[in-house]
């Protein structure tokens, strides 16, 4: 059995998660930028490890536009160039902490760029 996440690390992986025999995977979600660091993570994996469970990054994303990545509703779009190092920069600090990941949402249509913009463009 498996948790869902939240939008940070400090409430997708509370204590309570860890000590529950009837979770075998917890599940974490990460949007600030702070909680997508190796360092930020690692203690993550090292107390899913102690309980015996595993840790997935089942979802985060990096922002369309120029704003705070956790508050993004709205801004300046970021060249495709920026965002392409912010993903590749964010996805390699979860791979280097250990964690197989999942970003947030990957479509094959066109991007509205409305609301909350984590989305990432596919061409197909």
């Amino acid at each position: 059995m498996s948790t869902g996440g939240a939008s940070y690390l400090a409430t997708s992986a509370p204590d309570a998660y860890l000590s529950c025999a009837a979770l075998d995977v917890i599940a974490i979600h990460a949007y600030g930028l702070a909680d997508l660091t190796k360092d930020a993570l690692l203690p993550y994996v090292q107390k899913a490890q102690k309980a015996g469970k595993k840790l997935i990054m089942q979802e985060w994303g990096m922002c369309y536009f120029n704003t705070s990545n956790n508050n993004c509703p709205k801004g300046t779009a970021l060249s495709s160039a920026t965002r392409d190092a912010n993903i590749k920069k964010y996805a390699d600090n979860i791979s280097q902490a250990g964690i197989p990941w999942m970003y947030w949402q990957i479509i094959p249509n066109a991007d509205p760029h409305d609301g909350y913009d984590y989305e990432v463009r596919v061409f197909v």
